[in-house]
């Protein structure tokens, strides 16, 4: 449900996301590539929901993975296979706030291998930063707490 949740609000901003597209030409589709990069997985989600977090993080990984486009694209398809991977590491089919906090964290710090040459000041360093700095503020009484501090944190 987070990722049908962020598709919805990330598509509600798609017009915001391409104005500031300006890396790595001001081409206008970051909104739209991350849009095309989530389409299928979060559809999939939904038609085949699943209570085990490690065949949902697959499904996903394999799902952006096939439909990440652009450099926006790219690097958000990265960011959930990096998170597939640090979930699936734990092998357990549900994980607590703080488990997720710290695959969250690790998926980040995986960030600067999304593209060759990162640039600061784009989506791979904002993700590859709130990630880390979730550490900074937990441990997490609850989902809410996370989400609300990465949120802050991104902004």
């Amino acid at each position: 449900m987070l990722l049908v949740a962020g598709f919805a609000k990330m598509s509600s901003q798609i017009d915001e996301l391409n104005k500031i597209n300006v890396f790595p030409i001001a081409d206008g589709d970051t909104g739209a590539n991350m849009k095309v990069c989530l389409k299928l997985p979060t559809r999939n989600l939904l038609l085949n929901p699943s209570d085990n977090v490690l065949i949902a993080v697959s499904n996903v990984a394999a799902d952006v993975l096939l439909n990440g486009q652009g450099n926006s694209g790219t690097i958000l398809s990265h960011f959930f296979v990096s998170l597939a991977e640090e979930v699936r590491a734990l092998c357990k089919v549900s994980l607590s706030v703080d488990e997720f906090a710290r695959c969250l964290i690790n998926a980040g710090a995986k960030m600067d291998d999304a593209v060759p040459n990162p640039v600061e000041g784009t989506l791979l360093s904002v993700c590859r930063d709130a990630c880390r700095k979730l550490e900074e503020r937990g441990p997490y009484s609850n989902l809410e707490a996370l989400l609300g501090n990465w949120n802050e944190i991104a902004q």
